[in-house]
């Protein structure tokens, strides 16, 4: 028998971030509706009348003799059903929306590692676990040692994520910049192979990366991929992870830089 996975409560900063990039959100924002007209979930809606028609909106049939229906009283004729124009029903399909959060977590051997680790396998945990996230996926990249490695592929699965997440190191520098390229480059492919999908990425760091394969000057090539992850369209939110009381401000400037949210660890 499998042993129970525990999980915690996602913390509120984070839970609030994720609920306002939630695919039900942008579910809302593709389909048109607004709440309380409809069910947000995939599939095809029917006996809509629609203010605004779409390529792909066809005449729900069964609706519209309803709509007639019920109003034949108020109309002259001697036909059977009397249609008019504004009993017109439509059927829209509404496309299933996922959202991929992929955390982005430095495991440099540097203060703080393993409480970085512990925040983003218990937030992975959390997501996966609970009904309302649905529609997450999730996904974890590491970034240490002169390297950045993507050590959970975006899953739905709990167990799959319990198990891949075990025993992962710190050691070695802090490549900041090719943690955040290798997180893009996940999201951007994710994107590419899926429809309606929308890329969110959570970065665990300091702000403090000192090496960079691409680049000699790590702060360069920082700022260089933290402006590309502005541009990409991917919601962004910076963890600050320094625990000090002789606060740089580093990861507060790279938000800045990603045009991306903050908060603190």
């Amino acid at each position: 028998m499998a042993a129970e996975i525990k999980v915690k409560a996602l913390p509120k900063d984070l839970e609030a971030f994720l609920l306002r990039v939630a695919p039900e959100e942008q579910l809302k924002k593709v389909s048109g509706k607004k709440r309380g007209t409809g069910s947000n979930t995939a599939g095809v809606h029917r006996g809509y009348n629609l203010s605004k028609q779409y390529p792909d909106d066809r005449i729900d049939v069964l609706g519209t003799i309803r709509q007639a229906a019920s109003k034949q009283k108020q109309r002259d004729g001697d036909l059977a059903l009397n249609v008019k124009p504004q009993d017109l029903c439509y059927e829209r399909r509404i496309p299933r929306v996922t959202a991929g959060v992929l955390f982005v977590v430095d495991t440099s051997r540097s203060q703080g590692a393993e409480e970085r680790l512990s925040y983003a396998k218990g937030a992975i945990l959390t997501l996966l676990s609970q009904v309302y996230y649905k529609r997450f996926l999730a996904g974890m990249v590491t970034f240490g040692d002169k390297k950045a490695d993507l050590v959970l592929p975006l899953t739905k699965s709990v167990e799959r994520a319990d198990r891949l997440l075990q025993d992962i190191p710190a050691k070695g520098n802090t490549p900041l910049a090719d943690g955040l390229r290798k997180g893009m480059s996940v999201l951007q492919q994710a994107q590419e192979n899926r429809q309606n999908f929308y890329p969110v990425m959570i970065v665990l760091t300091d702000g403090k990366g000192n090496w960079d394969s691409q680049c000699d000057d790590p702060l360069e090539g920082l700022k260089t991929v933290a402006a590309e992850v502005a541009d990409s369209g991917i919601q962004t939110l910076v963890v600050d992870t320094e625990n000090s009381i002789f606060s740089l401000g580093m990861a507060k400037d790279l938000a800045s830089w990603m045009s991306a949210d903050y908060t603190v660890l």
